[in-house]
């Protein structure tokens, strides 16, 4: 059924769905439209895929399946927030399909709505998500609250989710950051709920959440110089292998944080987004030091 590459990298060219195994169908037009490849070498189901509003069918599908519960906790790693207001609200058809998604959960159904239904900026699927039922809560590393968002959303039936903006997990485990400062506990408790986090200590028992990358998280953009190029090992040490040293969480380091995350969730998704990133062999080059930093090199990409 599958072609099995090494890890080295995935340049978007799939073979033909027709090879598809039963188990995932309905992922057809992915393979086609998003250069839809499996992630294996973890044990949760895996994703890698280009534009990443097409992460919706894929947690349908995971939800489907009884990988991920309806809604899923997300945990998104990201240079942007992707939780702009939904243009999908703006019509009647589009908030029609919203409801449908919501009531009905058919996979065509939420491959319509990325298709013709959402920015193709790939900037308003996060809210689309918890509109389609698809989507509870969300926190959202790489990015800061500077930009005035409300940590909650609204959707289309009243149901309220928590929406935070952090930035990287070093940051927020030092002195005073969001994951630490128990100053500010009334303040940050939803999110340590949210995260099954108590500074210094995760929780049991464990979740299944949905841990999303966006490659351009470790990616540069050098604005000034017109420039956009993958991290540096440098940065990626620095990130997350030095030790914190604030209060509750001495010793721990972003990585740590990251694998308790990782062991609690039920689906891994790798958006590529290479316009963002520098081109597709920058693309190549931030999977293969996100994949040896951060999974010790065990990921591994094949086609359909």
């Amino acid at each position: 059924m599958q072609q099995e590459r090494n890890s080295a990298g995935f340049n978007g060219r799939c073979r033909g769905a027709e090879t598809m195994d039963e188990d995932y169908a309905g992922l057809e037009t992915l393979v086609a439209n998003d250069s839809l490849g499996l992630v294996t070498g973890v044990d949760v189901p895996g994703f890698i895929h280009r534009d990443h509003r097409w992460v919706l069918p894929l947690i349908a599908w995971a939800q489907a399946k009884g990988h991920i519960s309806r809604p899923s906790t997300l945990v998104m790693f990201d240079r942007h927030h992707d939780a702009a207001p939904t243009i999908a609200r703006n019509s009647a058809e589009g908030t029609q399909l919203l409801r449908r998604c919501r009531n009905e959960s058919n996979l065509a159904d939420f491959i319509s709505l990325c298709a013709d239904h959402l920015t193709k900026n790939d900037g308003d699927w996060v809210k689309a998500g918890m509109d389609s039922g698809v989507i509870g809560d969300a926190v959202v590393f790489g990015v800061s609250d500077h930009f005035g968002m409300d940590r909650f959303y609204v959707d289309i039936d009243g149901q309220r989710h928590a929406l935070w903006l952090l930035s990287h997990v070093g940051d927020e485990l030092a002195y005073q950051g969001k994951l630490t400062d128990r100053a500010y506990t009334d303040h940050y408790k939803e999110l340590w709920n949210i995260l099954a986090w108590d500074p210094g200590t995760f929780r049991t028992p464990k979740q299944r959440w949905i841990l999303d990358f966006d490659l351009d998280y470790f990616a540069v953009d050098a604005g000034d110089l017109g420039v956009v190029f993958p991290w540096p090992e440098k940065a990626y040490r620095s990130q997350f292998f030095q030790p914190c040293n604030a209060r509750y969480v001495e010793g721990w380091t972003a990585r740590m944080f990251l694998d308790e995350i990782f062991a609690r969730c039920g689906l891994l998704t790798i958006a590529r987004e290479p316009d963002y990133c520098g081109g597709e062999s920058d693309c190549d080059q931030i999977f293969r030091d996100m994949n040896r930093f951060l999974f010790d090199g065990n990921l591994v990409i094949q086609d359909f």
